[in-house]
């Protein structure tokens, strides 16, 4: 299995957001008409269930590209799907759909719901995925092995799914809990190099638990074929600039992890701990979001992880500014004061006191963001 070089860390993101009807703001199956609308764009397509639209970047050179790019196609994409009466919101779940998904008629995604059953219908969920180019394999799982036990961070900044079947969860991250059912997702194995890797994919296809990469699902994971470190813990956000910020953030981490030796790493984020305890880790991140303490050491010691992150912003300015991400450093400077889409959900719930609204307020956000005016009614 051939690893393609990649430099520069570039990034690739993909955006899963969710198709909603019009009139009742509920879930919406209706990528079919979407795809239709768009064939002659690639970077719009579809995902596993029919109510969710993946909106792709092409390769791009930092997050400031990444957020232009999608801000010209969120908005092509929003205007058409009011000519189809739907609506778009991104949010790791949708806060009050109570129905079973429908699954996109496609060979794989037949596939899948044939061999998950229940789970693949009732999983409806809906994420960020963001690519780094990795100059060879070795490094890509070099990167994936000490950036792993940092993964409770990204859970944590990226957390916007409070919400579930009308239901306030009292998670940051429902999402990350939906998912945990399934087979192949959350913190993969530890691997010392690129050939330990090529070995296990090998065993795991001959003893048929997979049979492409795509059936690794990973919170982290090599690509070869696109020769990148995909990140996939991150829920999906309500906004373009929330979601270049999360790009930038994940290729900052990679470029300083990239260009220092161990012992300044493991100073700074967390370290490889025992199996519970980075599961615990996990957990705890999905539940209390920014407010969440992690353990630190296998005495059990633990620390807010609000410390990782303005830890991470002064150990991490430089190579920021290398790398043309002046922006994400200034945010992580002041990563305190911003407030979370889980927290943004829960406020609005609080205001509106019920979840259709709560969507609403999703959609507004990103409405306003991208400067389109409201086609569909409240």
């Amino acid at each position: 299995m051939d690893f393609t070089s990649n430099g520069s860390y570039t990034l690739g993101v993909e955006w899963e957001l969710q198709l909603l009807d019009c009139d009742t703001l509920d879930l919406q199956p209706g990528i079919g008409p979407v795809l239709e609308s768009f064939t002659d764009n690639p970077n719009v397509k579809p995902e596993f269930i029919q109510s969710c639209v993946e909106l792709n970047s092409p390769i791009t050179a930092n997050s400031k590209q990444v957020k232009v790019y999608f801000q010209t196609l969120t908005r092509d994409v929003v205007r058409g799907c009011n000519e189809l009466g739907m609506d778009l919101i991104g949010a790791g779940t949708h806060p009050f759909c109570r129905r079973l998904a429908l699954i996109t008629p496609l060979p794989r995604y037949e596939a899948l719901a044939s061999e998950h059953g229940y789970i693949g219908q009732s999983q409806i969920a809906f994420a960020s995925h963001v690519h780094v180019g990795m100059r060879s394999g070795d490094e890509a799982v070099r990167v994936m092995r000490y950036l792993t036990p940092c993964l409770p961070l990204l859970i944590a900044v990226a957390a916007n799914s409070p919400f579930w079947r009308g239901h306030e969860t009292g998670y940051a991250s429902y999402r990350r809990r939906l998912l945990t059912a399934s087979r192949s997702y959350g913190i993969p194995p530890y691997f010392n190099d690129w050939s330990a890797f090529v070995k296990f994919f090998k065993m795991a296809k001959h003893a048929g638990s997979i049979q492409v990469l795509k059936d690794i699902h990973w919170d982290i994971r090599p690509h070869p074929d696109f020769g990148t470190l995909e990140f996939r813990v991150m829920d999906s956000p309500s906004t373009v600039a929330d979601l270049a910020f999360i790009a930038g953030f994940v290729r900052v981490l990679v470029a300083w992890v990239c260009a220092n030796k161990r012992e300044t790493i493991e100073a700074i984020i967390p370290r490889r701990l025992s199996a519970w305890i980075e599961r615990e880790n996990h957990f705890r991140a999905s539940h209390w979001g920014m407010e969440a303490e992690l353990i630190q050491d296998e005495s059990g010691a633990t620390r807010p992880i609000l410390e990782y992150f303005l830890d991470l912003a002064v150990a991490t300015a430089d190579t920021a500014r290398e790398i043309g991400e002046d922006d994400i450093s200034t945010q992580l400077s002041s990563i305190a004061s911003i407030t979370p889409g889980y927290v943004r959900q829960q406020i609005a719930y609080n205001e509106y006191g019920n979840t259709r609204m709560l969507v609403d307020d999703i959609r507004r956000r990103l409405y306003d963001e991208l400067a389109i005016e409201q086609q569909c009614p409240v």
